[in-house]
């Protein structure tokens, strides 16, 4: 299954002129910007459980156009008293950066920590695209224990019907991946494989 990605369009440019060329003729506004980013994690279901809101008070308004940033820096770190953080920093000119996002997580082990650096590479990836299209042809999926004892469970029962057995080894794949947590049948030691 392919994703199709769509940047954020940060620059602002002419329209073509005679020759076919374009000015740069600044950057959209830090709350577009920002409104765009919350909406995708929005939509795919990516935002940290505790905030995620821009950064007031940084050297970025949020009525001002974006600093003409080199590129943005995602961050994720522990907290110094609980929590996974992600801060989103403009690097401009002489490697000066400039707050513009932040979002936590509530827990700090190390699935929140995994969870919220992918929200990072999201973060990157849509502001430092630039507005450019990606496809994304390895879709992931990451589930919390809950979601993948379900979809095991809906899974190991929509597939107990008679399968090949290449079938069945790629099923019993499968069914690892999301339905690491089950322990019906003994120790996950010897869980490797469920019988279709």
């Amino acid at each position: 299954m392919n994703e199709t990605l769509h940047t954020i369009e940060v620059d602002r440019w002419s329209e073509p002129d005679e020759m076919h060329e374009v000015k740069h003729l600044g950057m959209i506004k830090a709350d577009d910007a920002f409104n765009q980013l919350y909406t995708h994690l929005q939509a795919k279901d990516m935002l940290p459980d505790e905030y995620f809101e821009f950064s007031y008070g940084s050297y970025v308004d949020a009525e001002d156009e974006l600093p003409e940033y080199i590129h943005a820096v995602c961050q994720t770190d522990f907290g110094e008293s609980e929590g996974i953080y992600l801060d989103i920093l403009l690097e401009i000119e002489n490697g000066q950066q400039i707050r513009f996002a932040a979002g936590k997580m509530l827990s700090n082990d190390a699935d929140a920590f995994f969870r919220m650096s992918r929200i990072a590479a999201e973060c990157t990836l849509m502001l430092n695209g630039r507005g450019k299209t990606f496809t994304k042809h390895n879709v992931e999926a990451v589930f919390t224990p809950e979601e993948s004892l379900t979809l095991g469970k809906v899974l190991e029962k929509m597939l107990c019907e008679y399968n090949e057995p290449e079938e069945k080894v790629m099923l019993n794949r499968l069914l690892e991946k999301v339905f690491p947590f089950d322990d019906r049948y003994g120790t996950q030691e010897n869980n490797s494989e469920i019988e279709w």
